[in-house]
Parts: C-alpha cells; structure tokens; sequence
C-alpha cells in the first residue's frame, strides 16, 4: 500500500507554539519537539492540516489571543511559503497540491472571540478563519459546552482544566440521573450538564444554543464556514442539527458508545451527522479512547466504562482502530474522518507524531479495511465536506 494523503481537521499547534514562546522557548513551525512540525507532516503523507486558533475565557482577552495566533500562523506562512501556503477553498488546496505544497486551513476552537458580534465573525472570515468551534469548555455568548469548567484554573501545559473537567474525565456520565460529585469541598450536580434528546434524566433545563449562536449558525452557511460542533452541549448539537441545512462537522470528537466521555457523541449524534452529509474526526487523546475492543464482538458497552479509568494509558493504533470502526458501522464509511488534536494533549501516542500516520494506514488494512475506505477516513471524507462548504458559499 503506498502512501496515503492525509486531511487532518483539527490540531492545536498554533497555540502550542505561542505558549512556548511566552515561556522564552525558540519554537517555529519547520522544525521543532511538538507533534506537527512541518518535516514531520511530509512525511506522514498529509495534503491538508486544519490548524486551530485557540481562546479561553478565563485566561485573557480571547479576542487578542485569537488575533496575536492568526498573527502568528501568518508569519509562519510567509517564512515557509516554498512549502506550505494558507488556504481558503479546495481549489486552493488543489493548486497547492500542484505545486507540491501543504496546504493550512484556519479554524477557531471556541466562538469566545466573537462576542456574540457578527460582525467579529465576518472579520474573523476575511482573516482566513473556515471554520469555528462554537464553543471550547466555556460557556460564552453563542451556547453551553458539553464539558463546564468552573471558574477555577490550575497551571499546566496548553489548555488549562478545572476541577468538573477533570471529574468528567474520570468517567462521569452526562446521563448520570442528577449523580453529584464531591470535588474539593464543592458539590456539582452532573446530570444537569446536558438535556437533550441522549439524556435519561428528564425535565432537566435546555442548554443549548443562545439567540446569538443562532445567527452565528445563519451567517456561517451563508459565508461558507465549517460550522463544528465538537465541545458543544448534547443540546447544541441538536439544535445545529435542526436549524441548518447544510453538513457541518464534529472536528475532534469520537464515541460515547465506545467511551463514555460526555465530549464524544452519542450513535444518535453520529447517524444523524452522517445524515446531513457531515464528518466526524477521530480524537487521538487517550481519555477520548477506550480500551482497544480488540473485534466488532468485544465493544465494551458504555455502562461497563461509566465511573471508571476505561482509557489506554498509552494512544495505541488498536484504540484508534477501535474507536474508527465503531464509528464507521454506525456513521457509515463516508462520515469519519481524522482529527487528531495532536499538540493539544500529552500522552504517549504510539505513532509519537503526525509523521506517523502511515502506520496507522498500514494497521487499518491489516485490520481489514480497505485501501478505499482508509483513503476516506484519511482525506476522502473531509476534502468532500470541505469542498461543499467552502467552495459553496454565498459571500461577496
């Protein structure tokens, strides 16, 4: 099997890159210790990286920090533009791949920089941004997130993570009846983290969409904007589904089924993105994986890893594998594709970096998928929805 190009819809190596450099470290895109370096994508066979600008409400003002990271990502453009080039359309994409270039896309991981204001979101599209994540784990102007933090922030690599995030990790459920976690002297009540239509407990209040996330949702369709849902409330979700007509995207999220995080989607969430034409990209973060289930008859059921450390200390290619052809038989071949989050988690990763991902093909096939269906997952799948949307929209 030759090699095989990748289409990788969300990594976080652009925040990663500005956290080094605030703590005084030389760190650039060509080369460096992260996950994703220019070298590495070459050699992992990618065509297309989606690179993430990444807010947090509880850290500085997101608008400064997503516009110091476009800054930052178009430096890096320019520096390297013999091998790399931004893109806005798959046209681009195709050129690029013409010209034996890379090609980056630019996302917003959290509509936080927004401020509800739409016009900050036209500003954000005519930087480049295709695609936005409507909410990271804050609450902001637009909707809930499926996974609250509470104002609370302890020191750490990249993202920061509050003391709910860490319980939710641990396995907690969103479905979990109004269970209550002791966490630290502070009791959270889990099961009003999400009311929709995956939710067992009933009468729970709606936190889904605001009234400005739901012309965020209008604009973006106009304009031709990726709208993704990873992070989003069950609720939200739910209410993207309803008031668009067009594909959109669960960037880096996998599933519930498999592993019960309240981050990954439910199979009603996966068949009904694979219905609206959409794609779902597999997270490579451990605690987003379960325990590799080794054939289609060992699936751990969701209620034998609620409350339990059920994720592989180590991203092994068999937990991907695992998770892909889970989401595969009940999504369907056409609505799972890659979306690594590599620079954005810190745990061992079997295949250490993106110059890996030939590996990972090379497991798939011997797991018994396809050339065919391999290439989707690894480019067919994500280049099909992006072209519809960002060849398709309507701006000026």
């Amino acid at each position: 099997m030759g090699h095989i190009k990748v289409a990788d819809m969300h990594c976080d190596t652009v925040s990663m890159i500005q956290y080094k450099r605030n703590r005084g470290e030389h760190t650039v895109l060509r080369k460096n210790d992260m996950r994703i370096d220019l070298e590495k994508l070459r050699q992992g066979g990618y065509m297309l990286q989606t690179f993430a600008i990444f807010t947090d409400l509880e850290e500085k003002d997101p608008l400064e920090t997503a516009l110091e990271q476009s800054d930052l990502f178009y430096q890096e453009m320019e520096e390297n533009r013999v091998l790399i080039a931004p893109v806005t359309t798959m046209a681009q994409v195709d050129r690029n791949m013409a010209d034996g270039k890379l090609s980056a896309l630019l996302s917003l991981e959290g509509g936080d920089a927004c401020r509800g204001n739409l016009s900050v979101l036209r500003d954000f599209y005519r930087l480049g941004v295709r695609m936005v994540t409507l909410t990271w784990n804050n609450e902001n102007e637009l909707a809930y997130p499926q996974t609250p933090r509470r104002r609370k922030k302890r020191s750490g690599v990249g993202k920061a993570h509050s003391v709910v995030w860490d319980a939710l990790q641990r396995g907690f459920s969103v479905d979990s009846g109004g269970r209550s976690a002791d966490l630290g002297g502070s009791s959270v009540s889990l099961g009003s983290l999400s009311a929709g239509p995956d939710s067992a407990a009933a009468g729970q209040r709606k936190r889904g969409l605001k009234e400005a996330g739901f012309a965020f949702l209008e604009e973006m369709e106009r304009l031709g904007m990726l709208i993704d849902v990873s992070h989003l409330s069950d609720d939200g979700f739910y209410d993207v589904l309803e008031h668009t007509s067009r594909p959109f995207v669960a960037s880096h999220s996998n599933a519930r089924a498999l592993a019960a995080h309240p981050r990954n989607l439910t199979d009603s969430m996966l068949k009904s993105l694979a219905d609206r034409g959409g794609v779902a990209g597999v997270n490579f973060y451990n605690r987003f994986l379960s325990v590799p289930c080794g054939s289609r008859s060992g699936l751990p059921a969701a209620a034998d890893l609620a409350g339990q450390d059920a994720y592989p200390e180590t991203t092994t290619n068999e937990a991907i594998i695992c998770q892909i052809r889970h989401m595969t038989d009940i999504a369907g071949m056409d609505s799972v594709g890659l979306g690594t989050d590599f620079d954005g988690f810190t745990c061992p990763l079997e295949i250490e970096n993106c110059s890996g991902m030939q590996r990972l093909a090379e497991d798939l096939k011997r797991a018994g998928f396809t050339n065919g269906e391999i290439e989707g997952i690894f480019y067919k799948n994500v280049v099909r929805v992006y072209r519809e949307i960002l060849d398709g929209g309507t701006a000026d």
